[in-house]
């Protein structure tokens, strides 16, 4: 199942990416903050994120980092910790489908409930995403899925501020 979605994403992805258009792309401001919420499930673990992006925008790749919020269900919400999370993030591409990927670790010190004692007394879990994001250069606004430590998931955001300007940092 879980090779079947990611197999899914890549696909759609690489579909959506080859789109042929007439118009040249606006571009992208130099840098973006954005507010988002990101939440994944798999059977063990289902993480809801709410999450700060700072993105550098060159032609072609954005970089970046996300801090945030996170708290991760057990067990069908039978359990729950609640801590941070940091990543170095990037997409690419310079019209409005991208390929995404971040890399880094939540930190899940607060152990909010549980059940009964599952035995887990881990603090530090790595995150990888690859997925898929939706955002046109200019709009302030994007949608994204993805593949994750978390299972399969989607999220929401917006870019902080007044609309971004139309220029590129070279």
């Amino acid at each position: 199942m879980r090779a079947l979605s990611i197999l899914s994403i890549l696909v759609l992805t690489i579909v959506i990416s080859r789109g042929v258009s007439g118009q040249e792309a606006p571009s992208w401001p130099p840098k973006s903050t954005s507010l988002g919420i990101y939440a994944s499930t798999v059977l063990i673990a289902s993480p809801v994120n709410i999450e700060l992006d700072h993105f550098v925008h060159k032609e072609k790749i954005h970089f970046g980092f996300t801090t945030g919020l996170t708290t991760l269900f057990f067990w069908g919400f039978e359990e729950a910790r609640m801590g941070g999370h940091f990543t170095f993030s990037f997409f690419t591409g310079s019209k409005e489908h991208h390929f995404e990927n971040k890399l880094g670790f939540a930190y899940m010190p607060l152990y909010l409930y549980s059940i009964y004692d599952s035995g887990f007394d881990f603090k530090v879990i790595p995150v990888i995403t690859l997925g898929y994001r939706h955002q046109k250069p200019g709009d302030k606004s994007y949608f994204r899925i993805g593949v994750s430590t978390g299972g399969v998931g989607i999220g929401f955001g917006t870019v902080l501020g007044k609309k971004p300007s139309s220029q590129v940092n070279e």
